[in-house]
């Protein structure tokens, strides 16, 4: 469903149109193709999963040896409890290559 906003600021759902054309879901290259799509997007669930801890066990103890707070427990103290946050870029690339924080 898309919706649309009319004239008078109210919105108005509508149905996409579709290919016509569905997947054979039994098909060999379908079934590569899952499989891949389940590798990669477990590849990114664990880097993701790194990121939201903060770096390697032994980055965030020196961090809090320094006395220092995480990101992300800074960012908890700036918002009200139960306060939504949405992170956007949570993954960087870094030029000399991939870093997880």
């Amino acid at each position: 469903m898309v919706s649309q906003k009319k004239a008078d600021g109210e919105r108005e759902a509508r149905t996409m149109p579709t290919t016509g054309s569905p997947a054979d879901r039994n098909s060999e290259g379908h079934r590569r193709n899952a499989e891949a799509m389940r590798a990669v997007v477990a590849q990114l669930s664990a880097r993701h999963d790194a990121v939201m801890a903060g770096g390697s066990a032994e980055a965030r103890a020196r961090h809090k040896a320094r006395g220092k707070l995480l990101a992300r427990e800074r960012i908890d103290l700036l918002l009200d409890p139960g306060s939504p946050f949405l992170e956007l870029s949570a993954r960087r690339d870094r030029a000399a290559g991939q870093s997880p924080a």
